[in-house]
């Protein structure tokens, strides 16, 4: 049940996070203040709840690999959409929230040690 709980959380934060990065708004409606922050924040969350969610397929670093890659695709869909941007800047705060969470992964492992069952075969 658990389980489940983080595979709907996390349907809910990309589809939410998707919509704030896509929607052809010039203010961000949630914020921390600082937009680098906002997207550190967001990826962080995002590599939780997937690794909480999924835990066995794909492996951790394939996660890491895709959320990287969905916020490529981010940028490259922003710069079809007025009035947004897609900055090289906003990558790497989506690095630094994916780094972070590689840093703290084993403090979750240790409230959560199923959610990492991969962990040991698939590094």
């Amino acid at each position: 049940m658990t389980r489940l709980i983080f595979r709907l959380s996390f349907f809910i934060a990309f589809a939410a996070i998707s919509y704030l990065a896509l929607a052809p708004i010039t203010e961000t409606p949630v914020s921390t203040g600082w937009d680098k922050l906002n997207h550190a924040t967001a990826f962080f969350c995002l590599l939780l709840l997937m690794s909480l969610g999924f835990p066995y397929k794909p492996s951790f670093w394939s996660k890491v690999a895709l959320l990287f890659a969905y916020g490529v695709a981010i940028e490259v869909a922003q710069s079809f959409i007025p009035p947004r941007e897609p900055s090289l800047l906003d990558l790497v705060a989506n690095g630094c929230g994916l780094a972070l969470y590689v840093f703290v992964r084993p403090l979750v492992q240790r409230f959560f040690p199923v959610a990492h069952a991969n962990v040991s075969n698939a590094g």
